[in-house]
């Protein structure tokens, strides 16, 4: 439930940054996991995404982003 709920809150970050429809968002995955934007190759806009126990974080940027999220002393 909560990486529905992650990739669900994506897509509706993303659709505000690119005034589009959260539904016509497709993500396609690297060979780390690392999602990117399938159908939008000419948006100047990279993400990336982190979740850890519950919390999650979402960086948008016009060039490579990377982000890490870890719950530490659990």
């Amino acid at each position: 439930m909560r990486f529905i709920r992650a990739r669900s809150s994506l897509r509706c970050l993303l659709s505000q940054e690119l005034c589009i429809d959260p539904r016509d968002i497709r993500f396609t995955y690297g060979d780390c996991g690392k999602p990117t934007l399938a159908n939008r190759v000419d948006a100047p806009l990279h993400f990336n995404v982190s979740h850890s126990a519950g919390v999650m974080v979402v960086a948008t940027c016009d060039r490579p982003v990377g982000v890490d999220l870890e719950v530490l002393g659990r």
